[in-house]
Protein backbone atom coordinates (compact mmCIF):
# COMPACT_ATOMS: atom_id res chain seq x y z
CA UNK A 1 0.00 0.00 0.00
CA UNK A 2 2.62 2.56 1.42
CA UNK A 3 4.68 1.42 -1.95
CA UNK A 4 1.91 2.21 -4.23
CA UNK A 5 1.16 5.94 -2.82
CA UNK A 6 4.70 6.42 -3.15
CA UNK A 7 4.29 5.47 -6.76
CA UNK A 8 0.82 7.96 -7.34
CA UNK A 9 2.66 10.87 -5.81
CA UNK A 10 5.72 10.40 -7.83
CA UNK A 11 3.20 10.14 -11.59
CA UNK A 12 1.58 13.15 -10.36
CA UNK A 13 4.79 14.99 -9.64
CA UNK A 14 6.25 14.12 -12.85
CA UNK A 15 2.79 14.60 -14.42
CA UNK A 16 2.61 18.02 -13.13
CA UNK A 17 5.95 19.08 -14.22
CA UNK A 18 5.64 17.72 -17.88
CA UNK A 19 2.55 19.85 -18.17
CA UNK A 20 4.56 23.13 -16.60
CA UNK A 21 6.66 22.38 -19.44
CA UNK A 22 4.14 23.41 -21.88
CA UNK A 23 3.26 27.09 -20.52
CA UNK A 24 4.92 29.64 -22.71
CA UNK A 25 5.06 30.78 -26.21
CA UNK A 26 5.99 28.14 -28.94
CA UNK A 27 7.57 29.53 -32.24
CA UNK A 28 7.28 27.55 -35.69
CA UNK A 29 10.50 26.31 -36.87
CA UNK A 30 10.18 27.30 -40.62
CA UNK A 31 11.86 24.71 -41.84
CA UNK A 32 9.64 21.98 -41.35
CA UNK A 33 7.06 23.54 -43.28
CA UNK A 34 6.06 24.71 -46.89
CA UNK A 35 3.87 27.74 -45.90
CA UNK A 36 3.49 30.20 -43.34
CA UNK A 37 -0.48 31.03 -45.18
CA UNK A 38 -0.79 27.28 -44.15
CA UNK A 39 0.41 26.51 -40.84
CA UNK A 40 0.63 28.28 -37.67
CA UNK A 41 2.91 30.44 -36.40
CA UNK A 42 3.14 30.47 -33.12
CA UNK A 43 1.39 28.36 -30.00
CA UNK A 44 0.46 29.97 -26.85
CA UNK A 45 0.39 27.39 -23.75
CA UNK A 46 -1.68 28.90 -20.60
CA UNK A 47 -2.64 27.33 -17.81
CA UNK A 48 -5.97 26.33 -19.00
CA UNK A 49 -5.84 26.69 -22.87
CA UNK A 50 -4.46 26.97 -26.07
CA UNK A 51 -4.43 29.88 -28.28
CA UNK A 52 -3.42 29.52 -32.21
CA UNK A 53 -1.86 32.19 -34.12
CA UNK A 54 -1.65 32.67 -38.02
CA UNK A 55 1.26 34.70 -39.21
CA UNK A 56 -0.76 37.41 -41.46
CA UNK A 57 -3.80 38.32 -38.99
CA UNK A 58 -5.09 37.11 -35.39
CA UNK A 59 -8.44 34.93 -35.77
CA UNK A 60 -8.62 34.45 -32.36
CA UNK A 61 -8.77 30.57 -31.95
CA UNK A 62 -8.60 29.44 -28.63
CA UNK A 63 -8.94 25.48 -27.25
CA UNK A 64 -9.15 24.50 -24.13
CA UNK A 65 -7.03 22.03 -22.81
CA UNK A 66 -6.46 18.04 -22.34
CA UNK A 67 -5.63 17.39 -19.18
CA UNK A 68 -2.78 15.31 -20.97
CA UNK A 69 -0.96 18.47 -22.94
CA UNK A 70 0.64 15.84 -24.86
CA UNK A 71 -2.89 15.70 -27.11
CA UNK A 72 -4.46 18.37 -28.69
CA UNK A 73 -8.36 17.90 -29.76
CA UNK A 74 -8.36 19.71 -32.52
CA UNK A 75 -12.20 19.74 -34.46
CA UNK A 76 -12.64 16.32 -32.88
CA UNK A 77 -9.10 14.76 -34.61
CA UNK A 78 -6.23 13.85 -31.85
CA UNK A 79 -2.80 15.26 -32.38
CA UNK A 80 0.25 14.53 -30.05
CA UNK A 81 2.89 16.44 -29.16
CA UNK A 82 6.30 15.84 -27.02
CA UNK A 83 8.96 18.24 -25.78
CA UNK A 84 12.48 17.52 -25.85
CA UNK A 85 14.38 20.03 -24.30
CA UNK A 86 12.97 23.20 -25.80
CA UNK A 87 11.68 21.97 -28.66
CA UNK A 88 7.63 20.79 -29.43
CA UNK A 89 6.88 18.44 -32.00
CA UNK A 90 3.78 18.36 -33.77
CA UNK A 91 2.44 14.87 -34.72
CA UNK A 92 6.34 14.66 -34.83
CA UNK A 93 6.20 16.51 -38.19
CA UNK A 94 6.03 19.99 -36.99
CA UNK A 95 8.92 21.74 -34.73
CA UNK A 96 8.31 24.75 -32.32
CA UNK A 97 10.92 26.51 -30.33
CA UNK A 98 10.31 27.88 -27.10
CA UNK A 99 10.56 31.57 -27.18
CA UNK A 100 12.99 33.05 -24.89
CA UNK A 101 11.95 36.80 -25.43
CA UNK A 102 13.96 37.65 -28.54
CA UNK A 103 12.55 35.08 -30.96
CA UNK A 104 9.58 36.74 -32.02
CA UNK A 105 11.94 39.90 -32.36
CA UNK A 106 13.93 38.35 -35.01
CA UNK A 107 11.54 36.80 -37.07
CA UNK A 108 9.67 39.77 -37.54
CA UNK A 109 6.10 38.40 -35.38
CA UNK A 110 5.73 41.48 -33.17
CA UNK A 111 4.36 43.74 -36.19
CA UNK A 112 1.19 45.37 -35.83
CA UNK A 113 -1.57 43.26 -36.43
CA UNK A 114 -5.05 43.20 -36.25
CA UNK A 115 -8.06 41.29 -35.46
CA UNK A 116 -10.74 40.16 -37.69
CA UNK A 117 -13.87 38.52 -36.96
CA UNK A 118 -15.36 36.79 -39.83
CA UNK A 119 -19.01 36.41 -40.58
CA UNK A 120 -19.05 32.23 -40.37
CA UNK A 121 -22.21 32.16 -42.10
CA UNK A 122 -23.31 28.34 -42.35
CA UNK A 123 -25.16 27.66 -45.17
CA UNK A 124 -24.67 23.90 -46.35
CA UNK A 125 -25.73 24.84 -49.96
CA UNK A 126 -22.69 26.16 -50.57
CA UNK A 127 -20.31 24.12 -52.19
CA UNK A 128 -16.79 23.91 -51.26
CA UNK A 129 -13.71 25.24 -52.88
CA UNK A 130 -10.68 23.27 -53.60
CA UNK A 131 -7.24 24.26 -51.72
CA UNK A 132 -6.95 27.65 -53.90
CA UNK A 133 -3.47 29.23 -53.23
CA UNK A 134 -3.74 33.24 -52.74
CA UNK A 135 -2.35 35.97 -55.12
CA UNK A 136 -2.79 38.33 -52.50
CA UNK A 137 -4.05 38.76 -49.26
CA UNK A 138 -6.28 41.69 -48.29
CA UNK A 139 -6.86 42.57 -44.42
CA UNK A 140 -9.03 44.58 -42.90
CA UNK A 141 -10.14 44.78 -39.77
CA UNK A 142 -9.28 46.51 -36.38
CA UNK A 143 -5.80 47.81 -35.35
CA UNK A 144 -4.64 46.37 -31.46
CA UNK A 145 -3.38 50.03 -30.78
CA UNK A 146 -6.77 51.95 -31.01
CA UNK A 147 -9.35 49.29 -31.97
CA UNK A 148 -9.82 51.22 -34.77
CA UNK A 149 -10.72 49.67 -38.44
CA UNK A 150 -7.97 49.35 -40.51
CA UNK A 151 -6.58 48.00 -43.81
CA UNK A 152 -3.74 45.95 -43.65
CA UNK A 153 -1.45 44.97 -46.14
CA UNK A 154 1.63 42.73 -45.36
CA UNK A 155 2.86 44.08 -41.51
CA UNK A 156 1.81 47.53 -41.89
CA UNK A 157 -1.39 49.55 -41.35
CA UNK A 158 -2.09 51.71 -44.64
CA UNK A 159 -5.00 53.82 -46.27
CA UNK A 160 -6.59 53.00 -48.87
CA UNK A 161 -4.23 54.85 -51.81
CA UNK A 162 -1.09 52.04 -50.96
CA UNK A 163 -3.76 49.47 -52.40
CA UNK A 164 -3.62 50.42 -55.91
CA UNK A 165 0.47 50.32 -55.55
CA UNK A 166 0.22 46.93 -53.60
CA UNK A 167 -1.87 44.97 -56.29
CA UNK A 168 -0.16 46.38 -59.49
CA UNK A 169 3.35 45.00 -57.50
CA UNK A 170 1.81 41.51 -56.91
CA UNK A 171 0.26 41.57 -60.55
CA UNK A 172 3.45 42.76 -61.96
CA UNK A 173 5.73 39.59 -59.99
CA UNK A 174 3.02 37.04 -61.08
CA UNK A 175 3.09 38.10 -64.81
CA UNK A 176 4.14 34.66 -66.61
CA UNK A 177 2.82 32.12 -64.73
CA UNK A 178 -0.42 33.09 -63.11
CA UNK A 179 -1.97 35.64 -64.94
CA UNK A 180 -5.54 35.27 -63.55
CA UNK A 181 -5.28 36.85 -60.22
CA UNK A 182 -6.72 35.60 -56.54
CA UNK A 183 -7.33 38.06 -54.71
CA UNK A 184 -8.00 36.83 -50.64
CA UNK A 185 -10.18 39.55 -48.66
CA UNK A 186 -10.19 38.63 -44.64
CA UNK A 187 -12.62 41.35 -43.75
CA UNK A 188 -14.32 42.01 -40.25
CA UNK A 189 -17.53 41.43 -40.48
CA UNK A 190 -18.29 44.79 -38.56
CA UNK A 191 -16.74 46.83 -41.35
CA UNK A 192 -18.84 49.39 -43.03
CA UNK A 193 -19.67 49.13 -46.85
CA UNK A 194 -18.40 52.65 -46.99
CA UNK A 195 -15.03 51.41 -46.74
CA UNK A 196 -15.35 48.26 -48.80
CA UNK A 197 -17.34 50.10 -51.93
CA UNK A 198 -13.14 51.75 -51.94
CA UNK A 199 -11.62 48.43 -52.08
CA UNK A 200 -13.73 47.50 -54.34
CA UNK A 201 -13.31 50.32 -57.01
CA UNK A 202 -9.48 50.22 -56.37
CA UNK A 203 -9.43 46.53 -57.23
CA UNK A 204 -11.26 47.57 -60.64
CA UNK A 205 -9.38 50.65 -61.18
CA UNK A 206 -6.49 48.55 -62.07
CA UNK A 207 -8.02 45.75 -64.02
CA UNK A 208 -8.27 42.96 -61.12
CA UNK A 209 -11.95 41.41 -60.26
CA UNK A 210 -11.19 38.03 -58.88
CA UNK A 211 -12.26 38.15 -55.24
CA UNK A 212 -12.34 35.42 -52.90
CA UNK A 213 -14.49 36.38 -49.70
CA UNK A 214 -13.32 34.65 -46.94
CA UNK A 215 -16.14 33.77 -44.58
CA UNK A 216 -14.69 31.57 -42.37
CA UNK A 217 -10.85 30.03 -41.19
CA UNK A 218 -10.78 27.12 -39.41
CA UNK A 219 -7.61 24.65 -38.26
CA UNK A 220 -7.74 21.68 -40.01
CA UNK A 221 -5.79 17.78 -39.33
CA UNK A 222 -3.34 16.76 -42.05
CA UNK A 223 -1.14 13.87 -41.96
CA UNK A 224 1.72 15.43 -43.37
CA UNK A 225 1.57 18.91 -41.95
CA UNK A 226 -0.25 17.83 -38.59
CA UNK A 227 -2.35 20.91 -38.87
CA UNK A 228 -2.93 23.77 -40.98
CA UNK A 229 -5.36 26.47 -41.52
CA UNK A 230 -8.56 25.91 -44.02
CA UNK A 231 -10.61 28.84 -45.59
CA UNK A 232 -14.48 29.04 -45.84
CA UNK A 233 -14.57 30.54 -49.32
CA UNK A 234 -16.63 32.75 -51.11
CA UNK A 235 -15.50 33.64 -54.78
CA UNK A 236 -17.49 36.01 -57.24
CA UNK A 237 -16.17 38.88 -59.36
CA UNK A 238 -16.34 42.59 -59.24
CA UNK A 239 -17.80 43.95 -61.99
CA UNK A 240 -16.11 46.76 -64.29
CA UNK A 241 -16.12 50.41 -63.08
CA UNK A 242 -18.37 52.69 -65.38
CA UNK A 243 -17.88 55.87 -63.72
CA UNK A 244 -14.54 57.64 -62.98
CA UNK A 245 -16.67 60.46 -61.63
CA UNK A 246 -18.01 58.45 -58.80
CA UNK A 247 -14.73 56.63 -58.64
CA UNK A 248 -12.59 60.13 -57.84
CA UNK A 249 -15.77 61.48 -54.91
CA UNK A 250 -14.28 58.52 -52.96
CA UNK A 251 -10.80 58.58 -53.67
CA UNK A 252 -7.85 60.54 -53.55
CA UNK A 253 -6.13 59.35 -56.89
CA UNK A 254 -5.17 61.44 -59.81
CA UNK A 255 -2.45 59.37 -61.89
CA UNK A 256 -3.24 57.85 -65.19
CA UNK A 257 -6.93 55.70 -65.87
CA UNK A 258 -6.19 52.01 -66.76
CA UNK A 259 -7.93 50.85 -69.92
CA UNK A 260 -10.81 49.44 -68.68
CA UNK A 261 -12.24 46.27 -71.07
CA UNK A 262 -15.57 47.20 -73.12
CA UNK A 263 -18.81 46.32 -71.33
CA UNK A 264 -19.80 43.63 -74.02
CA UNK A 265 -17.53 41.60 -72.45
CA UNK A 266 -19.17 40.99 -69.12
CA UNK A 267 -20.60 37.93 -68.56
CA UNK A 268 -24.16 39.47 -67.82
CA UNK A 269 -24.58 40.62 -71.39
CA UNK A 270 -25.52 37.40 -73.12
CA UNK A 271 -29.20 38.09 -72.87
CA UNK A 272 -30.87 41.15 -71.34
CA UNK A 273 -33.81 41.34 -69.63
CA UNK A 274 -35.49 44.31 -69.61
CA UNK A 275 -36.68 45.88 -65.70
CA UNK A 276 -35.44 43.21 -63.51
CA UNK A 277 -35.85 42.55 -60.15
CA UNK A 278 -34.25 44.25 -57.81
CA UNK A 279 -32.54 43.15 -54.42
CA UNK A 280 -31.13 45.60 -52.02
CA UNK A 281 -29.23 45.73 -48.89
CA UNK A 282 -30.31 49.27 -46.70
CA UNK A 283 -29.20 49.13 -43.18
CA UNK A 284 -28.82 45.87 -42.73
CA UNK A 285 -31.85 45.09 -44.03
CA UNK A 286 -33.00 43.39 -47.19
CA UNK A 287 -35.87 44.54 -49.49
CA UNK A 288 -37.14 42.86 -53.55
CA UNK A 289 -38.12 45.95 -55.42
CA UNK A 290 -38.19 48.28 -52.45
CA UNK A 291 -40.18 46.09 -50.35
CA UNK A 292 -38.74 44.50 -47.18
CA UNK A 293 -38.51 40.77 -47.71
CA UNK A 294 -37.13 38.55 -45.01
CA UNK A 295 -33.64 36.40 -46.14
CA UNK A 296 -35.85 33.02 -46.39
CA UNK A 297 -38.42 34.19 -48.89
CA UNK A 298 -35.44 35.18 -51.43
CA UNK A 299 -35.37 31.28 -53.18
CA UNK A 300 -39.09 31.68 -54.15
CA UNK A 301 -39.01 35.22 -55.54
CA UNK A 302 -35.78 34.32 -57.29
CA UNK A 303 -36.43 30.77 -58.88
CA UNK A 304 -37.85 31.69 -61.66
CA UNK A 305 -35.48 34.04 -62.63
CA UNK A 306 -32.57 31.87 -62.52
CA UNK A 307 -34.23 29.24 -64.35
CA UNK A 308 -35.00 31.51 -67.27
CA UNK A 309 -31.05 32.70 -67.20
CA UNK A 310 -32.41 36.36 -66.15
CA UNK A 311 -29.87 39.03 -64.75
CA UNK A 312 -30.06 39.60 -61.13
CA UNK A 313 -28.98 43.01 -60.07
CA UNK A 314 -28.48 43.09 -56.23
CA UNK A 315 -27.31 46.62 -54.59
CA UNK A 316 -26.22 47.47 -51.16
CA UNK A 317 -26.03 51.02 -49.28
CA UNK A 318 -22.77 52.50 -47.65
CA UNK A 319 -23.93 52.11 -44.06
CA UNK A 320 -24.43 48.27 -44.02
CA UNK A 321 -22.14 46.34 -43.09
CA UNK A 322 -20.29 43.49 -44.07
CA UNK A 323 -22.14 40.57 -42.26
CA UNK A 324 -25.37 41.28 -43.86
CA UNK A 325 -24.03 42.09 -47.32
CA UNK A 326 -22.09 38.57 -47.60
CA UNK A 327 -25.09 37.16 -46.01
CA UNK A 328 -27.48 38.41 -48.87
CA UNK A 329 -24.42 37.37 -51.45
CA UNK A 330 -24.27 33.78 -50.17
CA UNK A 331 -28.37 33.52 -49.95
CA UNK A 332 -28.31 34.45 -53.75
CA UNK A 333 -25.70 32.04 -54.30
CA UNK A 334 -27.05 28.85 -52.52
CA UNK A 335 -30.69 29.95 -54.14
CA UNK A 336 -28.29 29.25 -57.59
CA UNK A 337 -26.89 26.23 -56.13
CA UNK A 338 -30.30 24.51 -55.27
CA UNK A 339 -31.50 25.30 -58.90
CA UNK A 340 -28.40 23.36 -60.19
CA UNK A 341 -29.01 20.68 -57.54
CA UNK A 342 -32.58 20.03 -58.59
CA UNK A 343 -31.10 19.39 -62.29
CA UNK A 344 -28.34 17.66 -61.77
CA UNK A 345 -30.47 15.09 -59.66
CA UNK A 346 -33.06 14.94 -62.25
CA UNK A 347 -30.31 14.38 -65.50
CA UNK A 348 -27.39 12.55 -63.27
CA UNK A 349 -29.23 11.30 -60.18
CA UNK A 350 -26.56 12.36 -58.03
CA UNK A 351 -25.44 15.53 -56.43
CA UNK A 352 -23.81 18.40 -57.72
CA UNK A 353 -19.90 17.00 -55.57
CA UNK A 354 -20.20 13.90 -56.98
CA UNK A 355 -20.77 15.22 -60.49
CA UNK A 356 -17.66 14.31 -62.83
CA UNK A 357 -16.01 17.94 -64.09
CA UNK A 358 -18.33 16.89 -67.57
CA UNK A 359 -21.09 17.18 -65.96
CA UNK A 360 -20.99 19.62 -63.61
CA UNK A 361 -19.91 21.94 -66.78
CA UNK A 362 -22.77 20.99 -69.01
CA UNK A 363 -25.10 21.76 -65.26
CA UNK A 364 -23.06 25.36 -64.80
CA UNK A 365 -23.64 26.01 -68.67
CA UNK A 366 -27.10 25.46 -68.65
CA UNK A 367 -27.71 27.77 -65.64
CA UNK A 368 -25.09 30.28 -65.50
CA UNK A 369 -24.58 32.88 -61.93
CA UNK A 370 -25.70 35.69 -63.75
CA UNK A 371 -25.83 38.18 -60.67
CA UNK A 372 -24.62 41.54 -60.52
CA UNK A 373 -23.33 42.37 -57.00
CA UNK A 374 -20.91 44.89 -56.39
CA UNK A 375 -22.60 48.15 -57.46
CA UNK A 376 -23.60 50.22 -54.31
CA UNK A 377 -26.68 52.11 -54.84
CA UNK A 378 -24.82 55.71 -55.23
CA UNK A 379 -22.67 54.31 -57.65
CA UNK A 380 -25.67 53.15 -59.75
CA UNK A 381 -27.17 56.01 -59.22
CA UNK A 382 -24.54 57.70 -60.96
CA UNK A 383 -24.55 55.33 -63.68
CA UNK A 384 -28.73 54.97 -65.03
CA UNK A 385 -29.47 57.17 -67.54
CA UNK A 386 -32.87 59.62 -67.23
CA UNK A 387 -35.09 57.18 -68.81
CA UNK A 388 -33.90 54.22 -66.16
CA UNK A 389 -31.49 52.37 -68.94
CA UNK A 390 -28.33 50.54 -68.28
CA UNK A 391 -26.30 49.77 -71.41
CA UNK A 392 -28.52 48.76 -73.16
CA UNK A 393 -30.89 47.38 -70.33
CA UNK A 394 -34.30 49.25 -68.55
CA UNK A 395 -34.82 49.85 -65.24
CA UNK A 396 -38.13 50.48 -63.60
CA UNK A 397 -38.06 53.82 -61.82
CA UNK A 398 -36.17 54.11 -58.77
CA UNK A 399 -38.94 54.84 -56.57
CA UNK A 400 -40.22 51.02 -57.45
CA UNK A 401 -36.71 49.33 -57.00
CA UNK A 402 -35.78 51.08 -53.99
CA UNK A 403 -37.06 51.62 -50.51
CA UNK A 404 -37.92 55.55 -49.92
CA UNK A 405 -34.85 55.97 -47.81
CA UNK A 406 -32.59 55.53 -51.10
CA UNK A 407 -34.23 58.20 -53.08
CA UNK A 408 -32.81 61.54 -52.44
Amino acid sequence: MKKTLILFVFALIFSCNRNENYTGIWILDESTITSFIDTPIRLIYTQDSLEIERYDFNPTLKYALHPNRQILIIENDTINTSIIDDTLKVNNRLKYYRDNGTMSNQMGLNFSKIEINLPKINDEKLINYPKIRPSTSIRYGKRYDNRNLSLQLNDKYVDINSLKEFVIDRKEESEGYNNRQKHFLYIDKSSKMKALEKIFLTMASVNEYNVLFVNDSKLQTRDSLAFSFKESLFGTRISHLENWNYFNTITSFDDTIPIVKDYQDYQFYGKINHYPNIISLVRNRFYFNGKEINKVELPLLLNKDIENNNNIFSFYDLESDYYHFLELQIAIRSTYNSVRQKKALKRYNSILNNLTKEQLDSIKSETPIKHIWSYSIPHFKSIIKDNYGFYGMQFKPLDYIFPKTQLN
